[in-house]
């Protein structure tokens, strides 16, 4: 049969643009369909339509109901929280953010009635630990984060502080807060690459540490500059499709798949593996039984020349200083954390590997930042501990978990943060703590 002059067909595009070989072919392939397999094929359609709409119903209606069961889960202490920190966050007129304090005091043992990440609030501890999300712990359960891992390997009582975001503003001024618990030992975790940009963040978001620059003569323009880079315009369909994968990564059940090896090797480390090969800025790591990917991005927010950086940095000494002062006598001692691209370029040097001028770079920029620190720390009494060997220790041992997962996630697992209790805990072995 002939279908190319049916009438029919010449309908479907307008008279002054009709051209029959484009026009015909639906009606070809409708036709012919009909004429070898009957009007049974469009019923066998409409039940494979139907019953490919009934699985993904079921399957959205399942994500749903397994999400807010481990919801309740989470709630009542069942089941640890893996939920990134930010999703619960509130305002505060100082702290800029913060956790809410939990209302399930006697269920909920991840946020402590102060609004930190500890089972309890007791009067009085043996040490305080203050940070951002690498002391929070971030990847892992509260149990293990590295105050509470060190708490299990000195047995003392360590009250975590430590919030994702924050820098030395935020630590000085919760000094007041932590000296009333008493502690023996102050512990602060150094995290150099975004610890300074955070002071900054505060002084940008914050009125109070506006009026604080002001009583205190201290020249915060530089700082400010360039803090936020100018966001595209999206168009509201981008925006909501951004919203809703957001909330899918976010949800109890996706972060809960990420703790299943092969769940994350399939869709983070797949995932940003894709990412890594399209852009210079990262390097896959592969060695062996290490397998992960770094990024040296944002270099500039390191670099020791840089107008910004410069006054980030005294803007940290300045807080450094003032809480050694507050500190009146007790042990204080900063805990360094390294970069996840520092840590393993020691060990990609030593296996031979030829890396990129800006993966040198910013390493020589990180660690030309952390040694300016070290040596204001030893001029003013502040002690230190590099946790870049301890991590590196791992690195070069059959770690289950190994230190970092293999994707971009720039946040040690367990093993990771084992490794900066086990630096920590230099400062109980030795009354003067060392300075490595």
């Amino acid at each position: 049969m002939d279908y190319s002059d049916d009438f029919s067909a010449r309908r479907i595009l307008p008279a002054d643009d009709f051209r029959p070989e484009f026009a015909a072919w639906p009606f070809h392939i409708h036709l012919v369909l009909t004429e070898k397999m009957g009007n049974s094929f469009v019923h066998i359609c409409k039940n494979y339509a139907a019953k490919f709409f009934l699985v993904m119903i079921s399957l959205v209606v399942s994500f749903l109901a397994i999400n807010f069961l481990l919801g309740i889960l989470i709630r009542f202490g069942i089941i640890p929280h893996y939920k990134s920190l930010s999703i619960n966050e509130i305002s505060d007129d100082v702290l800029v953010y913060k956790l809410p304090p939990h209302i399930y005091s006697d269920i909920y043992t991840e946020i402590d009635e102060n609004g930190f990440r500890n089972k309890e609030a007791p009067d009085t501890v043996d040490a305080v630990a203050l940070g951002d999300s690498f002391t929070y712990g971030y990847n892992v359960s509260s149990d293990d984060s590295w105050p509470q891992q060190l708490s299990k390997k000195t047995g003392k009582t360590i009250y975590n502080f430590g919030i994702g975001g924050y820098g030395p503003a935020q630590y000085y001024y919760l000094m007041d807060k932590a000296l009333e618990m008493e502690p023996e030992t102050i512990l602060i975790g150094s995290f150099i690459f975004n610890d300074f940009s955070d002071s900054c963040y505060a002084f940008e978001k914050s009125d109070y540490w506006k009026q604080f620059a002001a009583s205190n003569n201290l020249d915060i323009s530089e700082c400010l500059k360039n803090l936020f880079d100018a966001k595209p315009q999206v168009n509201a369909v981008k925006n909501a499709w951004v919203s809703f994968k957001n909330w899918v990564r976010f949800s109890n059940v996706f972060m809960y798949l990420k703790q299943i090896s092969v769940v994350r090797d399939f869709v983070s480390a797949k995932r940003d593996l894709m990412v890594a090969r399209n852009d210079s800025s990262y390097f896959i790591v592969k060695d062996e039984d290490i397998n992960t990917i770094v990024s040296f991005k944002s270099m500039e927010a390191l670099d020791p020349a840089s107008e910004k950086v410069r006054a980030e940095i005294n803007l940290a000494k300045f807080f450094y200083k003032n809480i050694k002062e507050k500190a009146r006598g007790r042990n204080l001692a900063v805990v360094f954390i390294p970069d996840k691209t520092e840590l393993f370029y020691d060990f990609l040097m030593s296996k031979g590997y030829e890396l990129p001028d800006d993966y040198h770079k910013f390493v020589s920029f990180e660690r030309a930042l952390k040694k300016e620190l070290s040596d204001y720390f030893d001029a003013i009494g502040i002690a230190h501990v590099n946790a870049l060997p301890f991590m590196e220790n791992k690195i070069n041992k059959d770690s289950n978990p190994p230190v970092y997962t293999n994707d971009l996630n720039g946040h040690p697992t367990k093993t990771g943060y084992e490794a900066i209790a086990e630096a920590a805990s230099e400062i109980f072995k030795n009354d003067n703590s060392p300075s490595n």
